[in-house]
């Protein structure tokens, strides 16, 4: 876990062993958010409670979602299918415990990600437009150029990784369980992060990704709980 390459010092290369779980194959989407804000009535200011954290604000209204008569619906079939975005840390905890899931370790979450790989990407050492939703504007070297959209597509639009996973590189960031810090130096077996902090992970790169670096199977990224942006996500875990 972490980058041979050093490419940041809060990746530090070490060991980790993982007991098995299992990850959903797609980014949690609009259409099963929806019944998620639905079955546990979220009113149209989007603020529910979330199990050991009390009342939060879920996620933010977004042109994907909308809140019409007091019920929850995706704004278009083709959105409905859309990786659900500008939900907060607790909203993507929220929809976990009502799924009877977890959110993801980020050793999970990378563990999953590079799907037996050591290199930068689970593609090798460059990512092309053809493999993942990014914005790429500084591309890897050799890495080649394409179609720059920046906008967030159907989850499971690129192949997917050798484990059948989709979107690990690129179209939205994913919300980890972990606060965030620096990594232990020794071997860890099933690391959890800190026990407390200000900041959550999350992985993965998004469509709006200038850097193709952020899209890196070792790349961490970090915000507040609170926080929603309009490309990032989540999905689903559970312990075996």
């Amino acid at each position: 876990m972490g980058s041979q390459e050093s490419c940041y010092e809060n990746e530090t290369y070490h060991s980790v062993t993982l007991s098995a779980f299992y990850l959903s194959e797609k980014a949690i989407t609009n259409e099963q958010y929806c019944r998620f804000l639905n079955a546990t009535k979220v009113s149209n200011d989007g603020k529910g409670n979330v199990s050991g954290f009390g009342n939060h604000e879920l996620i933010v209204y977004n042109e994907y979602i909308q809140n019409c008569d007091g019920e929850w619906r995706p704004a278009s079939d083709k959105e409905a299918g859309f990786p659900v975005v500008n939900v907060s840390w607790y909203g993507a905890k929220a929809y976990c415990d009502w799924a009877g899931g977890r959110l993801p370790t980020e050793a999970e979450w990378e563990y999953a990600c590079r799907a037996g790989t050591t290199t930068p990407f689970n593609t090798g050492d460059n990512l092309t437009y053809a493999q993942a939703n990014y914005a790429g504007t500084f591309p890897c070297s050799g890495g080649g150029w394409g179609t720059y959209t920046a906008f967030i597509k159907t989850a499971g639009s690129y192949a997917p990784n050798a484990w059948g996973l989709y979107d690990m590189h690129g179209n939205v960031y994913e919300w980890c369980n972990d606060w965030f810090d620096n990594y232990e130096t020794s071997a860890v077996k099933n690391p959890q992060g800190p026990s407390s902090g200000s900041h959550r992970v999350y992985r993965g790169g998004c469509a709006d990704s200038s850097y193709v670096s952020y899209c890196r199977s070792a790349y961490r990224g970090h915000r507040s709980p609170e926080d929603s942006y309009g490309f990032l996500g989540f999905r689903l875990a559970a312990s075996l």
